[in-house]
């Protein structure tokens, strides 16, 4: 038998694997493996609008259709909208919803890559009739006889329900109050006090009985309403508290009050705490406070830092609303007036 030469058979195997490699295999095609767009819209704000429709906006195009939604109470969608690019979709219920009340839309949207975002959000039955309204007083100090409280003042005739009062940053609240229906006047004080008793005699006004209500500083004179949560406190000498047309709704009227300067830290810009820090800058990035500079600083409060629990913060009452830290004062000691007229005058160290 006749043997093949090592070298022969070495160079047989090389001429087969370079025509295996040239002419049989696939070729591989650039970027067949790189990743594309994954990932999936992502919700920026949400919103009712008059007329009742749910307004939802996107960080980038999406598609929407009438079946991608569900409404909780039950009603039908009537019809879905798209704007601005498609980053912005408008939910039309076939039906109104109950003012104020507690309401909640299932959906889903998608991207032109077919990434899908799912979500259940949160919302209130649009109010018609939300009045014009300011805070009015604050009392942040609270001692045995008198509990934290905010004091709204009425502008217009209107209905309370579903705005939202609350305290800290309006994307992440430390509390936020979505306020009962209930019919008030130009003129009318609203109390809003967030601390009960346990004694069981505070009552919500929400007819025309207004010496209904126990507790401590209830007043015949103005609405009392009581917050029922146990998370309800306003920073002391250092905070903000705001008013909204609905949990998730414009700011109608805010207050910051301070009593740091720029130089009591350096890694919070004096504020103290990023908390502070960034719920003045949302409060001012949304109109909501003026400041005198191009950022938001300390000095920018109104100054709080002789307020007692009778020592309160109240708005001047024959100045037009500036938003801004010369609208308030710190009344003189004794002076504190919720449900009432702020006649006290300012408090002098």
């Amino acid at each position: 038998m006749r043997r093949v030469p090592s070298f022969a058979l070495a160079a047989a195997i090389s001429s087969l694997l370079a025509l295996v490699a040239c002419s049989c295999l696939p070729e591989l095609v650039a970027g067949a493996f790189e990743p594309g767009d994954l990932d999936p819209p992502g919700l920026v704000s949400w919103d009712v609008v008059e007329g009742g429709a749910l307004v939802l906006r996107f960080d980038e195009p999406v598609g929407a259709a009438a079946t991608d939604f569900a409404f909780d109470p039950g009603r039908a969608v009537a019809s879905v909208r798209t704007d601005d690019g498609a980053r912005i979709v408008t939910v039309l219920p076939d039906g109104s919803f109950e003012p104020g009340v507690a309401c909640s839309i299932a959906g889903s949207v998608s991207d032109a890559s077919g990434n899908t975002v799912r979500f259940v959000l949160p919302f209130t039955g649009w109010n018609p009739r939300v009045p014009a309204l300011v805070l009015n007083e604050l009392l942040t100090e609270a001692s045995t006889t008198h509990k934290d409280a905010l004091e709204l003042l009425v502008l217009s005739d209107g209905n309370l329900a579903g705005l939202a009062v609350g305290s800290g940053k309006l994307s992440d609240p430390a509390f936020s109050w979505r306020l009962p229906a209930a019919e008030v006047r130009a003129g009318d004080f609203v109390s809003l006090h967030l601390k009960l008793s346990g004694t069981g005699v505070e009552s919500d006004e929400l007819g025309d009985d207004l010496a209904l209500s126990g507790g401590l500083d209830a007043e015949s004179t103005a609405r009392d309403l009581w917050y029922p949560y146990d998370d309800g406190a306003l920073p002391g000498s250092n905070g903000v508290a705001w008013l909204r047309s609905s949990p998730t709704g414009p700011v109608l009227d805010a207050v910051f009050w301070c009593e740091r300067t720029s130089a009591s830290d350096t890694n919070y810009d004096g504020f103290g705490t990023a908390a502070l820090r960034d719920a003045v800058a949302e409060l001012w990035l949304a109109g909501a406070w003026a400041i005198a500079g191009t950022a938001p600083a300390p000095e920018d409060g109104a100054w709080s830092a002789a307020v007692t629990a009778t020592r309160t913060l109240a708005r001047w009452k024959d100045r037009a609303d500036a938003d801004g830290r010369e609208d308030w004062y710190v009344v003189a000691t004794s002076g504190e007036s919720l449900g009432l007229p702020n006649l006290a005058p300012a408090y002098v160290p």
